[in-house]
């Protein structure tokens, strides 16, 4: 594998939890061992999924954000997919980032690091953009997918607080339809398993009636894709604006400045 575009930090020892560093690799440069390693973890968290069709999907991406643990950064803690394209809605252009295969191990979840590399690669892009409209749209399986959106994005559909403007719906239709065909069902804006497209496993992120009376986003992603143990997605589209950007970094300023707090033990 050819050196990787991004790194977060260098390898340092842990302490308390493990920490990724990640890397953003071009879909190109993924090595058959890497490829490998990727597959492993997807297939052991997903029931019904296939090789093939896990390769295809990688084929057509730009890039893979990868974590490796930075202990032992020859494991591989998880990873995303990810594209930018354009598209034509009504005459208008419109970019979208669009977020594929995804998973990372438990011990990683929480962590920031993926969200600032990501947020970097979108903001080189906006800043090209600056003036046309930028969106990510992801469809969603799994209530921790959905809340990734929800609990990062200011101005993001379907959401429970708010209905969906006329002219989001119309631009999620048309992303939807062109990316899953028919398997797209507009009516109800999931997308219907197909073959090879498998299902989240049972053991991964299960939903208890206490996260759905405790958190609305849930209850929500729930009550609007009732079948998503089987396969069915849910699909959504955020707002990748200034306003976006700014609570990506301020998100993480905040945390750095609370951790110089406690270390320097600050009133």
């Amino acid at each position: 594998m050819k050196v990787a575009t991004q790194t977060e930090q260098p390898p340092i020892k842990h302490r308390g939890k493990p920490q990724l560093s990640i890397q953003r690799i071009p879909v190109q440069e993924v090595s058959g061992t890497l490829l490998d390693k990727m597959w492993q973890l997807y297939q052991k968290n997903y029931d019904g999924v296939k090789k093939e069709k896990f390769i295809s999907d990688l084929a057509e991406k730009d890039y893979v954000f990868c974590g490796f643990d930075r202990v032992n950064p020859s494991k591989l803690g998880g990873f995303t997919t990810s594209k930018i394209y354009s598209i034509r809605v009504d005459g208008k252009r419109n970019w979208v980032y669009f977020s594929g295969d995804t998973m990372f191990r438990k011990a990683y979840w929480g962590q920031k690091a993926l969200h600032r590399s990501v947020g970097n690669y979108l903001l080189e892009h906006k800043l090209k953009y600056p003036k046309e409209p930028f969106y990510w749209f992801l469809v969603v399986m799994g209530y921790r997918t959905y809340l990734t959106m929800a609990r990062n994005t200011p101005n993001y559909w379907p959401r429970h607080d708010s209905s969906t403007p006329p002219e989001i719906q119309r631009i999620i239709d048309v992303l939807a339809k062109d990316r899953f065909g028919l398997n797209f069902q507009p009516g109800q804006g999931l997308i219907k398993p197909h073959p090879g497209s498998g299902s989240l496993g049972r053991h991964v992120t299960p939903i208890t009636r206490e996260l759905v009376d405790q958190v609305p986003e849930i209850a929500f992603f729930v009550r609007n894709n009732p079948n998503y143990q089987y396969g069915f997605e849910m699909a959504c589209l955020g707002k990748l604006d200034f306003s976006f950007f700014m609570n990506v970094w301020s998100k993480y300023l905040r945390k750095k400045a609370k951790s110089f707090i406690r270390e320097f033990n600050l009133p």
